[in-house]
This record gives C-alpha cells, sequence and structure tokens, in this order.
C-alpha cells in the first residue's frame, strides 16, 4: 500500500514539473520578439539622429579596402619591429607616445608598471613615476598645439586584467589622470580624478584620453571612461560628463 501511495505520489510531481516547464517555455515565447532588433539598433544607430546611416555597411566595406595590408611583424614599408624595452617591468606596455617636437623621446606606460621615459629613442629608460603612485597606466596623450607640447596627461586603471594566462584575472583600479607640465619627466595626479583605490568609480578606469589641438581658447581634455566621456575645458581642474555610457571611446560630437 505505502508503494501505491509513493508511485502516485512521484507520479503527481512529474506531471506537475512537466505543467510548469510547458509555461516557462510559453512564458519565455511570449517575450518581445522586437528585443533582439532594438538591441541591434542601439548598437549601430547614430546617436543623434538615433537612426542607422543609409548604407553605411557598403561604406564600411569600401573603406576596408583602403586599409594598409600587413602580415606578422612587418608593416608597410618593409619595417619590422623589436623589442626595445623597458625589460625590468611587469605587465602589458598599454600606453605608448612619441614627443612630437623630438621623436627620440618616448614616453611608455605599463598597466602594473607606471610611466616610463626614453630620450634616446628606447636605448635606455627611466621610471618617471613615483613609487607611491598608482602603477596601472592605461593610455597617456600629448598637447601638441604650439608652445603646449610641454604638457602631458596619463589615465590609470587596467580592467581586463594583467595576467597572461587568463584575461581579466588580475585587474588593477586606477586613481584618475596625470598631468606632466615638464615634457613627461614629473607627473601630478589631478585631484578632479582623485578616487580611492579599493573601491570602483568614473576615474578608477580611464581607457582612452586625448587633447583637442583645434583650439587655443581653452584646454580641452577628453577622457573615456567606466561612466562614459568626461570633458575638461580647463587643462583637468574640472570636468562634465558629455555623453553617458560605460567601455566607451566615441568622441563624435563632443569636440
Amino acid at each position: 500500500m505505502k508503494r501505491i501511495f509513493y508511485l502516485v505520489v512521484v507520479a503527481l510531481l512529474s506531471f506537475q514539473c512537466s505543467i510548469d516547464n510547458g509555461q516557462n517555455r510559453d512564458s519565455a515565447n511570449t517575450e518581445s520578439p522586437e528585443g533582439r532588433f532594438e538591441y541591434e539598433l542601439n548598437r549601430l544607430k547614430d546617436p543623434a539622429t538615433g537612426k542607422i546611416p543609409e548604407g553605411i555597411r557598403f561604406r564600411e566595406m569600401a573603406f576596408s579596402h583602403t586599409l594598409p595590408q600587413s602580415s606578422g611583424l612587418e608593416r608597410s614599408g618593409g619595417q619590422i619591429y623589436e623589442p626595445i624595452g623597458p625589460y625590468n617591468v611587469g605587465g602589458r606596455t598599454r600606453a605608448l607616445a612619441f614627443d612630437q617636437e623630438n621623436p627620440d623621446i618616448i614616453l611608455a606606460g605599463g598597466v602594473s608598471g607606471g610611466m616610463w621615459r626614453s630620450t634616446d629613442g628606447g636605448q635606455s629608460w627611466n621610471r618617471t613615476t613615483s613609487s607611491m603612485d598608482i602603477s596601472s597606466v592605461s593610455c597617456v596623450t600629448q598637447d601638441i598645439r604650439s608652445g603646449k607640447t610641454d604638457t602631458w596627461y596619463y589615465g590609470t586603471g587596467e580592467t581586463r586584467g594583467n595576467s597572461a594566462s587568463k584575461s581579466s584575472s588580475a585587474p588593477y583600479n586606477g586613481n584618475g589622470v596625470f598631468k606632466s607640465t615638464d615634457n613627461g619627466q614629473t607627473w601630478t595626479q589631478l585631484s578632479s580624478t582623485s578616487t580611492e583605490p579599493q573601491t570602483f568609480s568614473t576615474w578608477s578606469a580611464v581607457f582612452t584620453i586625448t587633447t583637442d589641438p583645434s583650439r587655443n581658447d581653452s584646454d580641452i581634455v577628453l577622457a573615456s571612461t567606466e561612466s562614459g566621456i568626461m570633458r575638461s575645458n580647463d587643462g583637468g581642474d574640472t570636468w562634465k560628463n558629455v555623453l553617458s555610457g560605460g567601455f566607451t571611446t566615441n568622441w563624435s560630437e563632443v569636440v
């Protein structure tokens, strides 16, 4: 008798599960079929018009055919790249720039090694960030306007990870933006971007940074952050979010 009762209970539970699964499938099928379309539209549309530009795919393909071809380490013009250091620092070199006035001066920043400077085309290097500064350099740029080339900015924060074996396995929170006014020899943190390393905020990861070389009436700096694109008109003293959304490097409509 107990055996029969047990089998009946199991049968009822199985029947109920099949009903629940069917209801779940039905509810899943009733979700908006426009969801995928809306997702793709948001990825591809022009922010100014809300529409995908007409013929954009054909224009994209036509442009791709104009790009130079390369293979391996050899680039156009027969140039071959070889490592030049620094060799005693761990982590990826994520930031690199040449001085517009003197190409022998090179600035290189590592995601865990800080900012480095060479004055002899990479034959020797000196670390220009102090041991007390955040070492996760992510990007660097120079103000290339006439009379302003001694001014540099670098951003900090590495979200993808520094481990060679697994992506995102060793991230480094940053501490905003640093500025140099002596051609990259010394750096000062912009207090307007200061953040706590143990917490994640707008300035914990700066993905890209650049300046506006077309205007002399203000010192415009643009930084791509987790919160979107931040803009400063006074060389980094104050900032304003001019385009919301994280992990972006879209500078259009903000310069």
